[in-house]
């Protein structure tokens, strides 16, 4: 009987690099379609004058300017420092942006949960429309969306009982 144990060194690194430089490219085109759609939803609001003078146009301007931040700087950001780092981030990076990077996210997903809220309040409730198009209501609509994000990162970011941590296991900031 023989048993033979053979060990060959195989390195992953150059297919996961081919691999990791797809990804980026195809994250980079669809942010920059992304911010495209956004500079001609912008265009439309600004230039085609219901739009512009609709209640809901400072929710969907601030929508669209929170969109083209996520699309123009963040997620080019995070990718590009992934590729030239092979693939991971580094933890010093988790402390420094991760507050950033998650305030905008969450303040664009509330942001666009509000702007929807408006929307089917506008669709639905017709009559009662005029009450959350008052401008203490749009200021709050605006202001939220980052008060509470800001409320929810305050503890990472002073490191209170919580903080931002890289695990090995993922390429990404956890809390």
């Amino acid at each position: 009987m023989n048993n033979l144990t053979q060990i060959s060194a195989v390195s992953v690194y150059t297919e996961y690099h081919s691999s990791l430089l797809a990804w980026v490219v195809l994250v980079l085109l669809i942010n920059f379609l992304g911010a495209a759609a956004n500079d001609v939803t912008f265009a439309a609001t600004r230039t085609y004058r219901p739009l512009r003078k609709s209640s809901s146009c400072f929710l969907l301007a601030h929508c669209i300017i929170d969109g083209l931040i996520a699309s123009l700087l963040i997620e080019p950001g995070v990718v590009l420092k992934i590729y030239m780092d092979g693939g991971s981030l580094r933890p010093g990076l988790c402390r420094s942006c991760g507050s950033f990077v998650y305030l905008t996210f969450f303040a664009n997903n509330w942001a666009h949960g509000l702007l929807a809220c408006n929307r089917f309040i506008a669709a639905i409730f017709p009559y009662r429309y005029k009450f959350f198009t008052a401008k203490i209501i749009l200021t709050l609509s605006i202001l939220f969306p980052w008060l509470f994000p800001l409320m929810f990162n305050e503890f990472p970011i002073a490191e209170i009982k919580t903080r931002y941590l890289m695990p090995k296991a993922w390429t990404t900031c956890l809390l």
